[in-house]
């Protein structure tokens, strides 16, 4: 009995020190350690209690830098922008922009995941008005609370909860990006037609699109990052893989390398506890990898 028991815990100690999502950052000239770690956006708060260590590092760190400051993405101006990104231009709508074939799959979809469809009035004059882009934003969302119902607060997720704690103990709180940046970056930066492509892509792989959410979210609820960037990039086996690809370099490494650039001034203020996604953390081009490019230590947090 007692061999079993040890060989359970070898196996999770395994397991723990391959799938971190907490790293200390230390050297180049650093007088104090920072931190990074990976969130999952749709994950709650109380996922923070089960993270080794992290009350040590939280207490050992002056300043939390999120990808965004999380009060100023829900002020009204901000709130206001973003509507306005969602929408199609003038009287467009989905069903104006999308062929048959494709406009009856997302039917289908939202009739499974809400049900009913953009048949209803209701649903239509919110919904149906929006670019692909937003929609394929509220799907994943609405696939994420079937699979996981009554895991899902938008004012208490995890990234706003790292936020919140540091204000209550009068912590710096800043942003690697605007919020504007991100709405751009999202909502406005690729063209109609492109957001098309890529939704047709979901519409025509939901099942794949299903699995990959799954494998990404158990595989951060096991606190793997290295789990999420593998089913990131998890394979549909068609064309969809290249347009997956294009959409890592956007959303991925062109920003990584965007935080790299001004982390080192930051750190150098103060110890600083940077909070972004899980996705950023690990593979060649991610924010772990350039840190020690640069000269830093990283090492995860036992």
């Amino acid at each position: 009995m007692k061999k079993i028991i040890l060989l359970a815990l070898v196996i999770m100690s395994a397991t723990l020190a391959n799938g971190q999502i907490l790293y200390k950052i230390s050297g180049n000239g650093l007088k104090k350690a920072s931190y990074i770690i990976g969130t999952h956006h749709l994950v709650d708060e109380t996922f923070a209690n089960t993270i080794p260590g992290l009350d040590k590092v939280m207490k050992s760190t002056k300043q939390v830098y999120g990808e965004v400051i999380m009060s100023n993405l829900m002020s009204p101006d901000t709130l206001k922008m973003m509507q306005e990104a969602m929408m199609l231009p003038d009287e467009t709508t989905i069903k104006d922009i999308l062929d048959p074939e494709h406009y009856n799959k997302l039917n289908e979809l939202l009739l499974e995941l809400v049900g009913t469809n953009l048949d209803n009035p209701l649903l239509f004059s919110s919904l149906g008005k929006m670019k692909p882009a937003a929609i394929e934003n509220q799907i994943e969302a609405l696939m994420y609370l079937k699979e996981y119902p009554g895991k899902f607060d938008p004012n208490k997720g995890i990234d706003m909860y790292f936020q919140n704690q540091a204000l209550k103990e009068r912590k710096i709180v800043g942003g690697l990006e605007s919020c504007k940046f991100q709405i751009d970056m999202l909502l406005n930066s690729i063209s109609i037609e492109q957001q098309v492509e890529s939704f047709n892509c979901l519409l025509d792989n939901i099942e794949v699109g299903k699995k990959q959410l799954i494998v990404m979210t158990d595989a951060y609820i096991k606190q793997d990052a290295q789990g999420v960037i593998d089913a990131m990039n998890m394979k549909f086996g068609n064309e969809c893989d290249e347009l997956n690809e294009k959409d890592m370099e956007k959303m991925l490494t062109m920003r990584n390398n965007n935080w790299l650039a001004i982390m080192p001034d930051i750190m150098k203020k103060a110890p600083t506890l940077f909070v972004v996604g899980s996705g950023h953390l690990l593979d060649e081009t991610g924010v772990i990898t350039l840190l020690r490019k640069a000269g830093y230590t990283v090492e995860p947090v036992k």
